[in-house]
């Protein structure tokens, strides 16, 4: 476990992702940042670089993929585009306003937020609901670690729609949606 920023990271369960995201992260801005990391499975520097316009289109419409800029991953090899699935769409579209014109999360300079930033903005989070050890990496471990591919998806649509069972053969959900159609739908690689 994760003591003062040091040690491995906490991998969290669905239910510790649930109350980080619903009291915890109190803004529109947070809640977007630490979503797009959990859908995209994306590292925190790569979503606190994301630029506006690799996101939305001239007209503030959300692209069907959001561009990960080969400057900003992590061994520079590549541009990385990953789809958006609906419910990223919805949470990039009501943040579309508090957007800053070059990068999505603008900080207080003329920049991006920082993950310095990013990261307090979840140990805070974290401080809130009580949970310790947690790490900005929580999104990867907890997509690759262990936990199902759609542990992201879990929590999006337990919040906008309720899940009506849990199984041993998956999760049903209340929206028409095959699990493997969800585990597609979120598959980075």
């Amino acid at each position: 476990m994760k003591i003062n920023r040091h040690g491995r990271a906490k991998v969290l369960t669905q239910q510790e992702i649930q109350l980080i995201f619903s009291h915890g992260l109190d803004n529109n801005r947070d809640k977007t940042l630490f979503g797009v990391c959990l859908f995209s499975a994306c590292r925190i520097r790569e979503c606190c670089t994301l630029q506006t316009q690799d996101i939305y289109t001239p007209k503030g419409n959300v692209r069907p993929r959001l561009v990960i800029r080969k400057a900003n991953t992590k061994g520079k090899l590549a541009t990385r585009s990953i789809p958006v699935i609906e419910d990223l769409r919805q949470l990039l579209i009501s943040y579309y306003t508090e957007a800053g014109d070059i990068y999505l999360f603008p900080g207080r300079s003329d920049g991006h937020i920082s993950e310095d930033s990013a990261a307090k903005i979840l140990r805070t989070a974290c401080k809130e609901v009580g949970i310790i050890g947690v790490s900005t990496h929580f999104t990867a471990l907890s997509c690759c670690n262990g936990q199902t591919k759609i542990l992201s998806w879990l929590f999006f649509i337990s919040c906008n729609s309720s899940i009506i069972a849990s199984g041993n053969n998956g999760v049903i959900f209340s929206r028409a949606i095959k699990p493997e159609a969800a585990l597609s739908k979120t598959s980075v690689m």
